[in-house]
């Protein structure tokens, strides 16, 4: 995980798979993925297996503003195999 990315212990153990996942949801303004991009910010998982994750967008007005959290909450729901049941 890039250390820039504020992440707890749970989410930690699941590193892989996230990076992933992750790697998969691309900007469409820039053509790069939001992991490599930076846009990720945060990434908690929680008890019940609830995951929030906090991320930025390149502009204001981002034409994926809408897309983008939709995207990132199906690919790492694809993930719930390893405990994530609930994204924010």
């Amino acid at each position: 995980m890039r250390e820039d990315i504020k992440i707890n212990d749970r989410a930690l153990a699941l590193e892989k798979s996230l990076i992933e996942k992750l790697e998969l949801v691309f900007d469409t303004d820039v053509e790069l993925d939001v992991y490599n991009l930076g846009l990720i910010y945060e990434i908690h998982l929680d008890e019940a297996g609830t995951c929030k994750v906090v991320m930025t967008f390149t502009d204001t007005a981002c034409s994926c503003a809408e897309s983008l959290p939709i995207e990132i909450v199906a690919r790492l729901k694809k993930s719930r195999g390893s405990k994530m049941s609930r994204l924010k």
